[in-house]
């Protein structure tokens, strides 16, 4: 049975946070540690920082690399492999490090789940650098065009003092029109055969999960993420629980994914088996026996 989740917020007044506020947010992000605290419960695969040690796959050819509190997913092999979303703003040099040592090749192309700071932050260094396209979905251009900014957050739910500390947060449109192209009306992803986009609004107009129906691997940005982002221990410590979108960025919750065998979210760590089944199923109200 399909079931909306129903997550709704009215929107506050217009704030635009300064800019020494985006850039102290932006420094103190990127000195966030992955301290995940051992699950009893659910098989998940503890990621490390960009500098530390190499970090385990989701399956063979879908590696995340965690950037403070949000992954990157480099896709493939060294002969066709795409990243899925950019991480935060400074850590473009970051990226082209895991993907020399990953691959040594440039990638074919970048998908984007959507166009909040955190997804695109080093996009256009890495577009300059590598040159490739970048795909979004069609509701999501005005945000990667710089046309629009993204309607401010509501700090006033949720909980927890990342949602307190919301209006703080970057929401600014960037500028990559020269490099832009629409998702595929088929659904297909331009460099990644066997995957398939899902559109999972909500979270933002044209958010999407990417989706591989062979082995039920299912990468699903923000419509679903496996701690409790609202609140500043659970960013931190990269808590494990299946979690809905920030609620603070988040007008209702309509995606409507498949339940995957294995997920991996742009925030926490990546779960497999009955975890990653129950993250899919969270993030798209699909219930089976």
């Amino acid at each position: 049975m399909l079931v909306n989740l129903g997550i709704r917020h009215a929107q506050p007044r217009d704030r635009a946070p300064t800019a020494l506020a985006r850039s102290s947010l932006e420094v103190a992000a990127s000195r966030l540690i992955d301290r995940s605290p051992r699950s009893r419960n659910t098989r998940c695969n503890r990621r490390n920082n960009m500098s530390g040690s190499a970090t385990d796959p989701v399956v063979a050819d879908v590696h995340p690399h965690r950037i403070a509190f949000v992954n990157v997913f480099f896709v493939g092999t060294a002969a066709r492999w795409v990243p899925v979303d950019a991480g935060l703003r400074f850590s473009s040099g970051a990226i082209r490090s895991a993907a020399a040592r990953q691959f040594g090749t440039r990638p074919e192309a970048i998908v984007l789940t959507h166009g909040h700071f955190d997804p695109v932050g080093a996009l256009r260094r890495l577009v300059a650098l590598w040159d490739v396209p970048v795909y979004v979905h069609e509701l999501e251009l005005p945000y990667v065009t710089g046309r629009r900014s993204y309607p401010p957050p509501d700090p006033s739910v949720g909980g927890g003092m990342m949602s307190i500390l919301s209006p703080l947060y970057p929401r600014a449109p960037i500028d990559v029109r020269r490099s832009v192209e629409m998702l595929p009306d088929d659904g297909s992803v331009p460099g990644l055969p066997g995957w398939t986009w899902l559109h999972t609004s909500g979270h933002t107009d044209g958010h999407i999960a990417l989706f591989r129906k062979r082995d039920r691997t299912l990468i699903s940005g923000d419509a679903v993420v496996t701690t409790r982002q609202e609140s500043l221990v659970g960013a931190m410590t990269q808590y494990r629980v299946v979690w809905r979108p920030p609620a603070y960025y988040t007008s209702r919750h309509e995606g409507r994914s498949p339940a995957g065998s294995r997920t991996g979210p742009s925030v926490g760590v990546c779960c497999s088996d009955a975890a990653g089944k129950a993250a899919a199923d969270r993030a798209s109200g699909l219930h089976s026996s």
